[in-house]
């Protein structure tokens, strides 16, 4: 990715949100802090209730901000480009799945996507949400291995 514009626009999302990053980073060792809950509770009731999806949930989300909120400053300038390359030009397949009731990267993004990659396999899952991965990490390595 050209970090070109990005970096302007990195520093104006940490500047901008940080008061919610440092939140977060306050709670990124509490895995019974209340962030879980606010952030999946409508989306993915199912997946925050499982204990042992709760702990992957909170131990990716520690690791996610090891180097402070640098990371989650870049993911979110990620999601509005440029990125530097068009969709319609990625040549290797690509499989995308989505939860229907994902608030955060709804099933619309993934069929806009689907209409400009030129190898692209759709999935909308029902009553799934932005967690879909913890609860169908399986399905999903089995069809990105039937696509190599």
């Amino acid at each position: 990715m050209s970090t070109g514009g990005s970096g302007a626009r990195c520093r104006d999302f940490r500047d901008g949100n940080a008061d919610m990053l440092e939140a977060m980073l306050s709670v990124r060792d509490d895995e019974t802090s209340p962030w879980i809950d606010w952030m999946f509770a409508r989306s993915d009731p199912a997946v925050i209730t499982d204990p042992t999806a709760r702990q992957a949930l909170a131990v990716n989300f520690r690791e996610a901000l090891q180097q402070g909120i640098g990371a989650i400053a870049w993911d979110n300038v990620a999601f509005v480009g440029p990125w530097g390359f068009g969709v319609e030009d990625i040549a290797t397949p690509v499989a995308l799945w989505y939860g229907d009731r994902d608030e955060m990267a709804p099933p619309t993004n993934g069929q806009w996507l689907a209409d400009h990659l030129p190898d692209a396999r759709l999935t909308v899952v029902r009553n799934e949400g932005h967690l879909l991965p913890l609860a169908h990490l399986s399905e999903m390595l089995k069809t990105l291995s039937e696509m190599v």
